[in-house]
């Protein structure tokens, strides 16, 4: 049943790189050092590492599609639709999204629901490439339950992510100012459970029978493909499903994590295949000059939203309160939009190319640079600012901003997070820790407008509460006034809050709003403990 191969065409670089990189076994060995070392492990990783490795690979994989897709004219034409038309409904629908709370929630929705079937379909495919390239017949029941156990193990993450206890609450919709939020489905239980139960039935029938039609060794790279799904997907689902040890690799907690090293297994393992299907393009011939043009155009695109679409140029929403959230949403729908046109197994070039290695796609290769010399020169060197603007962003972030605080100097920490404001990267909570330094060196006045600028960026009962104390404290009664107002309006129910409110009223000279906010108080200190609301919104956009 099987046709061997020559060794050659066996693998797309080598068997070492193969596995790591392209099978996931980095990620697995990864994830057998965090079992074995657990708190250690996480204690070690230095804060920068992650962001990174975002840096070097996550967003050069990005732009490998767009080089898949633009940089060519035949391509452009022959992708038209997609790299034109649905492009621009992308970006129509992130543009509203700062300004309408609920097309954001609805954007960020589809990107967290979609990621996981994105990748669930890059491992699939490379699954299948890998069984061909060796001979390995795949068809009839075996394809079928092969292709099932990737599509259930999505469905059980999905349904574990969509899971809520309470279909009313699960399908209330944001109200006007409430926020950026996941609307999740409010999926039964039993729909996880059925996903698990097929994921298990289809994963065993596909390994019986690709067992019976091939040696153990010539199934390896794929397998270790159907590893990597479990352990990126099946496994942390079930656990959330089921429950799981506090603390383990899949607990919750932990997700944020371990989401950020999944993305750059992913982003790697993209880079990895991309590059094997471009090696043929003269521009792309050698590695250095193809991964350098990914990263130009990938940290570009990372880039140039943030400043185009920063607060003070849109009037949209800051970093933290849902621009940094809604950039990643539209960049990642519109990534999984070209992918799923580009990279399909059935297309001609493609297949030639990753199954029968017959050499780079002829339409491609053979396709006409760009019309106009002076419009490509432009497209780079816009690439090569933004490149440039994505390494000082993470500079800035990573190692000068925190060296800063470090140093309690609150002066060069508020230029460098101004400098960050003209990127459309200045966190709020970084105005927050400014103010900090400057109360501990008694410059209050300075810590006051930190505060100001924080809670415009983000508001947060905490800041509000510093912020009105701080202004009391100076003897700005009215200004205190004001800002207790917006700290009652974002936080209605929180009775400290009402009970800081009363009191920079009183001093205002509000004696009548200040009696209206002991009562809101006291009536929340009488409520059943049940019957209160939370203290504060956790307001994300």
């Amino acid at each position: 049943m099987t046709a061997h191969a020559p060794a050659a065409a066996r693998w797309f670089v080598g068997p070492a790189t193969d596995l790591l990189l392209g099978c996931g076994l980095a990620y697995a060995g990864l994830l057998l050092v965090f079992l074995a070392f657990g708190d250690v492990f996480l204690a070690a990783t230095p804060a920068f590492l992650a962001p990174l490795l975002i840096l070097l690979f996550s967003f050069p994989h990005y732009g490998a599609t767009l080089l898949r897709v633009y940089a060519e004219r035949q391509q452009r034409r022959r992708y038209a639709f997609f790299a034109l038309w649905a492009t621009l409904a992308i970006v129509g629908w992130f543009v509203g999204s700062l300004y309408v709370p609920l097309l954001g929630s609805l954007l960020l929705t589809l990107y967290v629901s979609w990621s996981p079937w994105h990748y669930t379909g890059q491992n699939f495919g490379i699954a299948v490439a890998f069984l061909r390239r060796r001979g390995v017949a795949l068809d009839g029941s075996v394809r079928r339950a092969l292709h099932l156990s990737f599509v259930c193990s999505f469905l059980l993450f999905f349904g574990a992510m969509h899971e809520t206890a309470s279909w009313a609450v699960s399908r209330r919709l944001p109200l006007e100012g409430e926020g950026l939020r996941f609307l999740a489905l409010g999926i039964s239980p039993w729909f996880t459970t059925l996903a698990a139960i097929g994921y298990a039935v289809s994963t065993l029938w596909a390994g019986i029978g690709l067992a019976r039609r091939a040696p153990l060794g010539e199934l390896l790279p794929a397998a270790l493909l159907v590893l990597s799904q479990a352990l990126w997907f099946a496994v942390p689902a079930a656990v959330r499903h089921w429950g799981g040890q506090p603390g383990g690799p899949f607990d919750p907690a932990q997700g944020v994590l371990f989401f950020y090293w999944i993305a750059v297994a992913h982003s790697v393992q993209y880079l990895w295949i991309t590059r094997f299907y471009a090696k043929g393009s003269a521009a792309d011939a050698q590695p250095v000059p193809y991964f350098g043009r990914t990263f130009l155009a990938g940290t570009a695109l990372w880039t140039l939203p943030f400043v185009v679409f920063s607060p003070g140029l849109s009037g949209g929403v800051s970093l933290e309160a849902g621009l940094a959230l809604l950039v990643a949403s539209a960049i990642n729908v519109h990534h999984f939009v070209l992918d799923g046109a580009i990279w399909k197994l059935r297309d001609g070039p493609v297949a030639r190319i990753l199954i029968r290695d017959g050499g780079p796609d002829a339409d491609a290769a053979s396709a006409p640079g760009p019309s106009r010399a002076g419009w490509a020169s432009a497209v780079w060197g816009t690439a090569a600012l933004g490149s440039l603007l994505a390494v000082g962003v993470y500079a800035i972030e990573q190692h000068v901003l925190p060296a800063a605080v470090a140093r309690s100097d609150a002066p060069a920490a508020s230029r460098w997070l101004g400098t960050l404001a003209w990127l459309g990267r200045e966190p709020a909570s970084g105005r927050a820790t400014a103010a900090q330094l400057y109360l501990r060196a008694g410059d209050q006045r300075s810590a006051i407008l930190e505060l100001e600028r924080s809670v415009t960026a983000q508001p947060a009962t905490l800041r509000f509460g510093a912020l009105v104390e701080l202004l009391l404290s100076e003897g700005r009664d009215e200004e205190a006034a004001e800002w207790a107002q917006r700290m009652v309006d974002f936080a209605p129910e929180d009775r400290a809050a009402l009970e800081l409110a009363a009191r920079a009223f009183a001093q205002a000279g509000r004696a009548e709003d200040a009696r209206t906010m002991q009562a809101r108080a006291r009536a929340l200190a009488a409520a059943p403990a049940g019957a209160r609301a939370p203290e504060g919104r956790a307001l994300v956009y």
